[in-house]
C-alpha cells in the first residue's frame, strides 16, 4: 500500500508539473491579461465619456440660460397672451412698461371678443392706446406660431389707462373664433396721450 501511495504522489506531481510547462496553458493566460488590460482600458473611456457628456449638458443648459436671459431682460416691445393662461405680460410703450392679461375670450360672429386687463405702474395717465395685435393658431403639435395663417389687426383703445390702476378693456380680433384661438401678440403699442396724475 506505502508503495502505491509513493507512486501516486509521483505521478500527481509529474501531472501538476507537466500542466505548468503546457504552452497552451501559458497562452491562455497571456490572452486573460491582454482581456484584462482592454476591459480597463474601456472602463477609463467611458468614465471619461460620462464625464465629458456631464460637462456638456451643464456647458449646454447654461448657454440656454443665457440665451434665455439675453432675450426677455430689456425686450418688452411684444406681450405674448395665451387664451386660458392666467398669467401677465410686459408690454413697452412710449413713456414705460405697462402690464396686461387675458381674462377671457368670447365669440362674435366669425371671429373673438378679447376682454384684457392692463395694469399701469407708472404715474401718468393713459388717454387711450394703440397697438397691433398678430393672432391665430400655432402649428400643428408645437406651441410656435403658424405665420402662414397669422393675422394681423391695428387696435385703438379708446379706454383710459388711469396711473397705478387696472383697467378692464375689450377689443375684437377678427376671423379667429375662440376655439382656434391659440395666442395673442401685442407689440408696437402707444399711449394716445399723458397727462399727470392727481
Amino acid at each position: 500500500m506505502r508503495l502505491h501511495y509513493v507512486i501516486g504522489q509521483l505521478l500527481l506531481t509529474a501531472v501538476v508539473s507537466g500542466c505548468g510547462k503546457d504552452p497552451r496553458i501559458d497562452a491562455m493566460n497571456r490572452q486573460v491579461s491582454a482581456s484584462e488590460a482592454k476591459i480597463a482600458e474601456l472602463q477609463k473611456s467611458v468614465s471619461e465619456l460620462k464625464h465629458d457628456l456631464e460637462e456638456e449638458k451643464s456647458t449646454n443648459a447654461t448657454q440656454g440660460r443665457l440665451i434665455f436671459d439675453l432675450i426677455t431682460r430689456e425686450d418688452h416691445s411684444v406681450a405674448t397672451l395665451i387664451p386660458g393662461e392666467d398669467q401677465y405680460s410686459r408690454l413697452a410703450c412710449g413713456i414705460g412698461i405697462i402690464t396686461v392679461k387675458i381674462l377671457k375670450v368670447d365669440q362674435i360672429a366669425s371671429g373673438s371678443k378679447i376682454t384684457v386687463e392692463f395694469i399701469n405702474p407708472l404715474s401718468v395717465n393713459m388717454a387711450g392706446l394703440l397697438f397691433t395685435a398678430k393672432y391665430g393658431r400655432n402649428e400643428e403639435g408645437t406651441k410656435y406660431p403658424d405665420q402662414k395663417s397669422q393675422l394681423s389687426k391695428e387696435i385703438s383703445l379708446a379706454s383710459e389707462l388711469r396711473a397705478s390702476s387696472a383697467t378692464i378693456a375689450s377689443f375684437l380680433l377678427d376671423g379667429v373664433p375662440p376655439d382656434k384661438l391659440d395666442y395673442i401678440n401685442l407689440s408696437g403699442a402707444t399711449e394716445k396721450g399723458v397727462r399727470a396724475f392727481r
